[in-house]
C-alpha cells in the first residue's frame, strides 16, 4: 500500500501482489536454504513453474500457497502482501 495524490491510499494492483508473493517466496526459500528444484519437489510441481511464481510471472493457485508455505515452514500469512490480509 503507498500514498497516492493528496494522501490518498492506492492499493497494490494484481501485478504488484504477485511480484511481492513471489519475491517473498523467494526469499524464505533461500533463507530455507533450498533450490528451486528443492521447493518444486516438496510442493509436487516443476523448477520452471516456482521461477515463474518468484518472479511475479505466474498467479499462485491457493492450494500452492499452502503446499510451498507448509514446505517453507512458515505460515501462509508470511506469504501475503499486508494490504491484502486484512
Amino acid at each position: 500500500m503507498t500514498l497516492g495524490y493528496k494522501g490518498t491510499i492506492r492499493l497494490m494492483n494484481k501485478k504488484d501482489q504477485q511480484m511481492e508473493i513471489g519475491r517473498r517466496i523467494c526469499e524464505y526459500r533461500n533463507k530455507a536454504s533450498m533450490t528451486q528444484m528443492d521447493l518444486a519437489v516438496l510442493v509436487g510441481s516443476s523448477p520452471v513453474h516456482i521461477c515463474r511464481i518468484e518472479g511475479g510471472t505466474r498467479d499462485i493457485m491457493f492450494s500452492t500457497a499452502i503446499k510451498l508455505a507448509k514446505a517453507l515452514s512458515i505460515q501462509i500469512d508470511d506469504l501475503v502482501p499486508e494490504q491484502l490480509s486484512r
